[in-house]
């Protein structure tokens, strides 16, 4: 008798259960190595790793689409104030046209009178629709503490409303990117 089977057969204590049941491999492995016409399949082996969650999840659209209405607004705001050499390529990180053409022809009317804009608009998004490449933003915008000034006296010309019911249409860029194309303020009231 081997020194494997007379352990089984007199343990000296009583064998855990993990010993048991790696004795009781033992004692299969053995038999089944005498045995030499018989064969065991093994289980299938899955060599595909499962998937990591990546570092950062992608940012769903509407998110992207409230994020750059909000930095169009702000760069809105302060449009004309833009060095007039990367104007252009500024504006165009958060607009296309027409919207754009529309923004830097006002620059140019704006300067022509020797007016500026002051303050900043505070945004209010009420609602995101996105449907594939186009997104609308509707927006309660408060724009009280902004307004037009005169470039040289800084003496203020107009100011803004509390509440302005404001429309925007944006397009996904092929680099990924939402852009405003057209910026269509409503009236006054949400």
């Amino acid at each position: 008798m081997s020194t494997t089977l007379r352990r089984l057969t007199v343990p000296t204590r009583p064998p855990r259960l993990g010993t048991a049941i790696g004795m009781l491999c033992v004692i299969l492995l053995s038999a089944s190595c005498s045995d030499k016409g018989a064969t065991v399949a093994l289980p299938p082996q899955h060599t595909s790793t499962p998937a990591l969650p990546s570092a950062t999840p992608p940012k769903p659209d509407a998110d992207a689409v409230r994020d750059a209405y909000q930095r169009f607004v702000a760069l809105l705001d302060r449009a004309d104030t833009l060095p007039a050499g990367n104007r252009t390529q500024q504006l165009s990180r958060y607009m296309t046209n027409p919207q754009l053409s529309q923004v830097l022809d006002r620059i140019k009317a704006l300067h022509a009178k020797k007016l500026t804009s002051y303050g900043a608009s505070v945004v209010h998004i009420k609602d995101v629709k996105v449907e594939g490449d186009n997104a609308t933003v509707h927006d309660c915008q408060n724009s009280w503490n902004s307004g037009l000034m005169n470039a040289t006296t800084r003496k203020k010309v107009n100011r803004g409303v509390k509440e302005e019911n404001v429309e925007a249409f944006l397009i996904k860029g092929t680099d990924g990117r939402w852009r405003v194309r057209k910026y269509v303020v409503l009236g006054e009231g949400c």
